[in-house]
């Protein structure tokens, strides 16, 4: 389509535009002196759009600021994270597991105050120890008091300095003995499960007091008394 625009020029002369090329023509051309257009099969009479003119109607388009993604209204309410997975836990999950699998508040606190003195592996040795399922510390500590015994009977003294000394010596170190033991179960726990539940019921399994531990203890203590005699009678 051609546009044609009334202008008063120098001499008065309309002029209108090539719909092809847009280049400007004097009103009476029949074709475009640039491009070749006939300009009298387009008709005319239509001004072009000036570039500066506004859009016909409306105000100018506002841009949209992006703003935060809507929350979907299914989505679910904020849960606290589980204990972690192994070596990603914290102190509060290792303390919490670890008063479920002492399972005695008082002597929990002893632990964690990383108590120097241990009143009942004092008093009742090896027996403490069943108590607290840690069966193979018995065994150690009983195998000691009969290695001792043993290795007095060859010496022919009856000196008790020694297991007063053993005596002691796991006095001091039980509770430092009982939390690593502790810690090393927990941690193998929390390596193999990663189910909360879980990890709190082994903690509490695995954990706490056994009087089949005082069984044992007792058991472990007369069969070394027995194998002690048979040597002294051995020797003798």
């Amino acid at each position: 389509m051609v546009f044609s625009i009334k202008k008063e020029g120098l001499n008065g002369v309309d002029y209108k535009f090539c719909s092809s090329c847009g280049r400007r023509l004097n009103a009476t051309a029949r074709f475009c002196e640039h491009c070749g257009m006939n300009l009298v099969s387009q008709g005319g009479g239509q001004v072009p759009p000036q570039p500066s003119q506004a859009p016909a109607s409306g105000p100018p388009p506002v841009p949209s600021m992006p703003g935060p993604s809507p929350v979907p209204s299914s989505a679910p309410s904020y849960m606290p994270p589980p204990y972690g997975t192994y070596q990603q836990y914290s102190e509060d999950e290792l303390t919490h597991l670890l008063r479920l699998h002492t399972n005695n508040d008082k002597y929990f606190e002893k632990v964690m105050r990383k108590s120097k003195w241990n009143w009942p592996i004092f008093l009742f040795g090896p027996i403490w120890l069943g108590y607290r399922k840690m069966y193979a510390e018995c065994a150690m500590y009983v195998g000691t008091l009969s290695l001792i015994s043993i290795f007095l009977m060859f010496l022919g003294s009856e000196s008790s300095g020694g297991f007063a000394g053993v005596g002691i010596g796991m006095a001091i170190l039980a509770n430092q003995i009982y939390y690593k033991k502790s810690k090393k179960v927990i941690d193998q726990i929390m390596q193999s499960h990663n189910d909360p539940e879980v990890r709190r019921n082994l903690a509490i399994q695995k954990g706490g007091t056994s009087g089949w531990g005082i069984v044992y203890a007792i058991v472990i203590f007369i069969v070394s008394v027995i194998i002690e005699y048979l040597i002294e009678d051995t020797l003798l």
